[in-house]
């Protein structure tokens, strides 16, 4: 019968230091796309999507890793599930395979294999003011979409973990998968921040 584990401590020592250091890198990640928001939208850079591309990438990176653990933990994982199924739409993975795998851009081909039409000028990138769309190689994205799985995703696990850390403070028990010392990485500090990130204007 499998194990249904209710509470960090129930994991093995190991297992328990691998489970807070993937949500110290899942906390990091989140905080430095909100930095790479912020500059984009201060200076235009298209290095800084670049940027946010891969640490969006490396975000669903540490969803795969975290879900032998917060599996167990149903409003959580949720969250998490939210956050894959708009990665997938948006297409950002193989947005980020064009980035780190350039042989696919210069043999003219893209992400399927399929060759582009034969041209004198290969379009790396490109922002379309109009459309807010920002076009990779042979991918196109929506700012404001790939803006909004950032903060949703944050949004979501702050709120959570600041619920279950009014509720320790209230009743003096805290149980869950989440350690406690982790409740208190996603604070209110933070999520001023971000706003502040995400309504940036020149």
């Amino acid at each position: 019968m499998k194990q249904v584990i209710k509470n960090c401590k129930d994991l093995p020592r190991e297992k328990e230091i691998e489970l807070s250091l993937w949500l110290g890198f899942l906390e990091d990640l989140i905080d430095n796309a909100f930095v790479q928001i912020r500059r984009w939208k201060r200076f235009k850079n298209g290095w800084d999507l670049n940027m946010l591309i891969v640490i969006i990438a490396n975000i669903d990176e540490a969803r795969e890793n975290l879900k032998q653990f917060l599996c167990f933990d149903k409003e959580i994982w949720e969250v998490f599930r939210i956050f894959e199924r708009k990665f997938r739409k948006n297409k950002l993975k193989y947005l980020r395979n064009d980035i780190i795998h350039p042989k696919l851009l210069f043999k003219l081909q893209n992400k399927n294999g399929q060759p582009f039409l034969r041209s004198p000028i290969l379009n790396i990138g490109g922002y379309n003011v109009s459309k807010d769309e920002y076009t990779f190689g042979s991918n196109i994205i929506i700012l404001s979409e790939t803006f909004e799985i950032i903060e949703t995703l944050s949004k979501n696990i702050r709120s959570i973990l600041e619920t279950r850390l009014r509720s320790f403070y209230e009743n003096g028990i805290y149980e869950g998968i989440i350690p406690w010392t982790k409740l208190h990485g996603f604070n209110k500090k933070k999520i001023m921040k971000d706003r502040i990130a995400l309504n940036f204007r020149q």
